[in-house]
C-alpha cells in the first residue's frame, strides 16, 4: 500500500537498526479528528529513532515538514521527538533528541504531537495549495518551488511578469477564498 493510501502502511528502518520493525505502521493523522495523542505500543529501537505500531506524527511530505512533539513510554521521563520519517517500507521512525534505552520494545507508549505547529503548518500549507491553484488558472503560473516553516512560507513560480500589482491581486483572490470558507464554516 503506497503512502496516504489507507490508515496502514509499511516503513523501513534508519540506517543503524538493528531490530527491525516488520508490521506496518498505521498512520492516525489521516483521521478526520488530524490525532495530535495517541497510545501506541513501541516495536523497534535503533540508536536515536523509535517506531511504533501506530502514530499520529506526519512524517513529512508534499513540501510539509514533519511533526515533532514528544513520547512517553510507560512512566518513564518524556523523550522529545524532534522529527519523524516514512523509510523504504513505509515503517514511521521517530528521531529522538536523547538515545532511548534499548529494553523498550513491546513496551506502552503514548505519543503527543506539537498541535499548534502541526497547525500552522498544516494552514500554511493549504494556503499555499490555494494560492498555487490561483495563480495557475488566473495568470499561467506554474509552481517551481515550495518551502512550508512554522512562522513564515514561500512559493516560487514560473510567471511571465510578476509586478505589485499581480501580488496584490493574488493576494485579494486567496483572501476571498479564505472567506468565504470561513462563512461556510460559520466563523
Amino acid at each position: 500500500m503506497g503512502r496516504g493510501a489507507g490508515a496502514q502502511v509499511r516503513a523501513g528502518a534508519p540506517y543503524g537498526v538493528e531490530d527491525r520493525a516488520t508490521v506496518a505502521t498505521t498512520r492516525l493523522y489521516l483521521e478526520p479528528e488530524h490525532g495530535f495523542e495517541a497510545d501506541a505500543r513501541v516495536v523497534a529501537v535503533s540508536e536515536r529513532a523509535l517506531a511504533f505500531d501506530r502514530t499520529c506524527f506526519y512524517p513529512g511530505g508534499g513540501g510539509q515538514p514533519a511533526d515533532d512533539g514528544t513520547v512517553r513510554v510507560g512512566h518513564d521521563e518524556p523523550l522529545e521527538i524532534v522529527s519523524a520519517h516514512a523509510d523504504r517500507d513505509e515503517i514511521i521512525w521517530h528521531l529522538t533528541r536523547s538515545s532511548p534505552v534499548a529494553d523498550l520494545v513491546g513496551r506502552p507508549a503514548k505519543l503527543c504531537v506539537n498541535k499548534a505547529r502541526r497547525l500552522a503548518l498544516t494552514r500554511y500549507h493549504t494556503v499555499l495549495h490555494v494560492l498555487n491553484t490561483i495563480a495557475l488558472r488566473d495568470y499561467g503560473g506554474w509552481i517551481t518551488g515550495v518551502q512550508i516553516g512554522v512562522d513564515q512560507s514561500r512559493i516560487d513560480f514560473k510567471l511571465d511578469a510578476l509586478s505589485a500589482a499581480l501580488c496584490a491581486e493574488l493576494e485579494e483572490k486567496v483572501n476571498a477564498v479564505d472567506d468565504t470558507r470561513s462563512r461556510a464554516e460559520g466563523r
